[in-house]
């Protein structure tokens, strides 16, 4: 029986094989700290659904209410809450 390590090995293998580093971490360009965003659009929930931001920070908490999803997004300027639903 092939133990853990054998099996991470053999993963990381087939991703080299297919032209990817597995230790790599994919690149992000975010627009805006949290912080920023939430001082920008505090006062305008109508502007804050007309624009698109790009923020990053660490997934704190994740609610799935069937066809919507609450999630926490929290990074060094503070935490926001982002709603996603299915079309």
């Amino acid at each position: 029986m092939a133990s853990e390590r054998d099996i991470r090995i053999e993963k990381a293998q087939k991703l080299r094989d297919r032209g990817h580093d597995p230790y790599h971490p994919a690149r992000f360009e975010r627009s805006d700290f949290i912080g920023e965003v939430r001082r920008k659009y505090e006062n305008s929930l109508e502007g804050a659904n007309n624009n698109s931001v790009s923020i990053g920070g660490r997934v704190t908490g994740i609610r799935n209410m069937g066809q919507s999803i609450f999630v926490d997004v929290q990074d060094q300027t503070g935490t926001v809450q982002v709603y996603a639903k299915k079309d």
